[in-house]
């Protein structure tokens, strides 16, 4: 059985998904926001498991989640193979040589900062269009 790494909270065909990751320590460490589902946050004490039903009260109302929450307000688009921005602004400022392209107008991704809006991250704003990451050579 797969596994992932990200807290999700979100319906896909009227069907709906929780998922609390537990993560691993160093995970929980760099990237809390991802993992975190409504009140469930890895990293801050307890991770007793997350309550998705209880026979007196039902199913919970849905909770946030970064990944579940940004999919609801972008759908998927498995044929766009441009890195997100916050990628592209990742490699920038990591390793800038890796990172071409000029930006343009007719971006989509103009000023999208990720699934991290309103979770209490900044991302600097960022144009991917016509950008490329260039893949590292191997050493021989």
């Amino acid at each position: 059985m797969r596994h992932t790494h990200f807290g999700w909270d979100g319906r896909i065909d009227g069907v709906r998904y929780v998922q609390a990751a537990l993560a691993t320590p160093h995970e929980r460490a760099r990237r809390p926001a991802s993992l975190a589902v409504g009140d469930f946050y890895p990293g801050t004490g307890s991770l007793a498991p997350i309550c998705v039903f209880e026979a007196s009260r039902g199913l919970p109302a849905p909770w946030r989640a970064a990944w579940s929450d940004h999919y609801a307000r972008a759908p998927r688009a498995p044929s766009d193979t441009r890195p997100a921005p916050w990628v592209v602004e990742h490699w920038r400022r990591r390793a800038p040589a890796r990172v071409s392209g000029t930006g343009g107008e007719d971006d989509p991704g103009e000023g999208d900062s990720g699934p991290w809006t309103g979770l209490g991250a900044t991302r600097a704003r960022t144009s991917t269009s016509a950008q490329v990451l260039t893949p590292r050579r191997r050493r021989s």
